[in-house]
């Protein structure tokens, strides 16, 4: 425990004893009250200036450059493929409507020319007998 408190820079003063409960007070006062503050802070300024120095380079700028044209081609084409698909979804209802009128005029084509055999068929029977075949 005592490393975190010297990672946080936390140390024990003794003029507010009444404000902090007992087993704080121990904790902080068993650790060494060395000054480690300033090598994390150098460590983190270290680490800042690294960044710093990632993220202003032309190539970081090159990257995040080409990861926005990638972006905008990969929607432009994802709106392609849908209008495309949309397309061919037509064409294909399209197709189907005119296979749906064909059938039906075959099917009217085929009802009238029986509509035409059945009455034929009917004024030729005259009894009853010559129905039965």
């Amino acid at each position: 425990m005592c490393w975190a408190v010297q990672l946080m820079g936390l140390s024990y003063h003794q003029k507010e004893t009444s404000s902090v409960d007992q087993a704080t007070i121990d904790l902080l006062a068993k650790c060494p009250s060395t000054d480690a503050g300033l090598l994390w802070d150098g460590i983190c300024f270290t680490f800042l200036l690294i960044q710093k120095r990632i993220f202003c380079s032309h190539y970081f700028k090159y990257l995040i450059r080409e990861i926005k044209a990638q972006q905008f081609l990969a929607a432009r084409g994802a709106e392609l493929i849908h209008e495309i698909q949309a397309q061919e979804v037509a064409e294909q209802e399209i197709a189907e409507r005119e296979v749906m009128e064909k059938i039906k005029q075959k099917m009217d084509r085929i009802k009238e020319a029986q509509q035409r055999m059945f009455a034929n068929q009917a004024r030729s029977i005259k009894y009853h007998k010559q129905g039965e075949c």
